[in-house]
């Protein structure tokens, strides 16, 4: 009887709670995090929202304060099955969102990279599941490509950073910004000269990069439908590289959803009779370079 009153008390609170944002000035990570996650500063971050909306006590926290255990597992699942998310105890981008709709602000509690302006990239959202990031986020633009003192930043010429960031975000259910991934390859050697070395960035998120000169639809459709986004080549005043997320049919037609570094926006491109990529709205046909990603 006592553990109902108590069930019951926590679930007052919480609904009297959500009727103000229950997360106004609590951050939560910017990472996917799981049971056995490791980054404990962000499962921090993570389990104190929990404990503010009373999916966790804090004598539950204070067992294992930065560990993603069963309780904080059970706890993540109670609160995607209260908000009508799946309940698989994972906190990636649905469950992020639905956080920050509760007033909380994506704030990583990790270090990595931030352009000297500091501070945490603006939440642009994302589309099939490819986190949408900016180059010219002022989180990260402003960060050199490369050790030189006159390398160009990431607003520049980060595009392929950028790109490489959304595209492996996704398959690895890893989450590394733009600015966390120039951090990383700073220090692996992941730059020759201001270009990106393709599987050194890969590596930042446990994969492997294979790079192509020719785009071929066949191998690029596969690569989708396996949930595997693409970076590909375009055309543009400086050379772009955009992140290719899903394909779909409109109209009968073939047509490719992307996520384009220069902005964050989400963009569409048409085949057009040569086989090539087509978004007339920016001036991008795609080239042939382009890099898949596996695990």
């Amino acid at each position: 009887m006592s553990t109902r009153v108590m069930s019951v008390a926590v679930s007052t609170a919480y609904s009297v709670a959500s009727a103000s944002k229950p997360l106004s000035g609590t951050n939560v990570p910017s990472t996917t995090l799981q049971r056995g996650s490791t980054n404990s500063a962000d499962v921090k971050l993570l389990q104190q929202a929990l404990v503010k909306m009373g999916y966790m006590t804090q004598a539950q926290m204070n067992t294992g304060p930065g560990t993603f255990g069963p309780a904080t597992e059970t706890a993540l699942k109670n609160f995607q099955k209260a908000n009508g998310l799946t309940a698989d105890g994972v906190f990636g981008n649905n469950t992020r969102n639905k956080m920050v709709s509760l007033g909380a602000t994506v704030g990583s509690g990790s270090t990595g990279g931030t352009g000297s302006t500091g501070g945490t990239g603006t939440n642009l959202g994302s589309s099939n599941g490819v986190p949408r990031y900016s180059q010219k986020d002022p989180a990260w633009g402003d960060r050199k490509l490369g050790s030189s003192s006159n390398a160009p930043t990431i607003a520049q010429k980060g595009c392929a950073v950028t790109a490489v960031a959304m595209a492996c975000s996704k398959i690895s259910g890893k989450t590394i910004d733009p600015g966390k991934l120039d951090d990383y390859l700073d220090k692996n050697g992941g730059y020759s000269g201001n270009s990106i070395i393709w599987g050194n960035a890969a590596q930042a998120f446990g994969l492997k990069a294979t790079k192509s000169e020719t785009l071929n639809l066949s191998t690029l459709d596969k690569s989708l439908s396996e949930g595997r986004p693409v970076v590909i080549n375009v055309t543009s005043a400086n050379g772009h590289w955009v992140t290719i997320t899903h394909k779909a049919t409109e109209n009968g037609k073939a047509v490719y959803y992307a996520n384009d570094p220069a902005d964050g926006s989400v963009i569409k491109f048409n085949v057009n009779a040569n086989g090539k990529l087509v978004n007339t709205s920016k001036g991008y046909t795609s080239i042939g370079p382009c890099c898949y990603f596996s695990k």
